[in-house]
């Protein structure tokens, strides 16, 4: 299956802003948007408060002493990186949070990462409410991230996009909407697709924008999205709507 995924860049890929992959079809009705990075820069001050929140909460759901989660983070970190290259915080985070297998403490830890979410850093951002907004009057729009589904919700309404009176459906879609499945497990847009109702023949109409391949772009494909077209940040949309109009 991986040799018959290639990636079809086109022709605004030149600044590297903009990856696509697989097709881009005539006919599409549904598109999935990831929040983190296509909606939702990540810069540093955001992400680094989310990570604090985080690590906070999950010392207290654990039970366990601030201090001693930090070293055990910074030892999972070696563990699965090397000690000259530590692997990302959210590596470990993820790690963790699979541990919590007890649906109650998962729907628990779902409810303190809406209060662990730093709102107040997120400002509105008039070029992607405008963008969503007149991708909406043509599509159907599929937000589904890692976030639980209230907090992607709060997000899209600081952004300023709230939706298009007379604009096709709309569909907020966290881990608490589908079993707590979460990127990058290979069920979670086989999930999503049976959660939103989307039919193979629907996912042939369908593209996931993203910003990881090995989270969004491969596993999208894999299981029957027509295409995948990855930004890094929400810089990189006009030129996702370019290549959208250009089918």
């Amino acid at each position: 299956m991986l040799s018959e995924i290639q990636p079809v860049i086109s022709e605004t890929d030149v600044t590297s802003e903009i990856l696509v992959i697989g097709e881009i079809s005539d006919y599409l009705d549904t598109i999935v948007f990831d929040v983190n990075g296509p909606l939702l820069e990540k810069t540093a001050g955001f992400y680094g408060q989310l990570r604090i929140n985080e690590i906070v909460i999950l010392a207290n759901l654990l039970g366990w002493d601030i201090n001693a989660a930090w070293e055990f983070i910074e030892e999972e970190r070696r563990t699965i990186g090397t000690e000259a290259a530590p692997a990302p915080i959210n590596q470990v985070l993820e790690k963790w949070e699979s541990r919590l297998k007890y649906p109650e403490l998962i729907e628990k830890l779902e409810n303190l990462r809406i209060q662990a979410f730093p709102f107040e850093k997120i400002k509105p951002d008039p070029n992607t409410a405008k963008i969503l907004t007149e991708l909406n009057q043509r599509y159907r729009l599929v937000f589904a991230s890692n976030n639980p589904s209230a907090a992607t919700k709060e997000v899209l309404k600081r952004l300023g996009f709230t939706g298009t009176p007379l604009g096709h459906q709309i569909t907020i879609v966290g881990p608490d909407k589908i079993n707590f499945i979460a990127k990058p497990s290979s069920e979670y847009f086989p999930a999503l697709a049976g959660y939103c109702g989307l039919t193979p023949e629907d996912l042939r109409n369908s593209i996931v924008i993203g910003d990881d391949f090995y989270k969004e772009g491969f596993p999208a494909l894999q299981a029957g999205f027509r295409g995948a077209i990855l930004i890094q940040k929400p810089s990189g949309l006009p030129s996702v709507l370019e290549v959208i109009n250009q089918t």
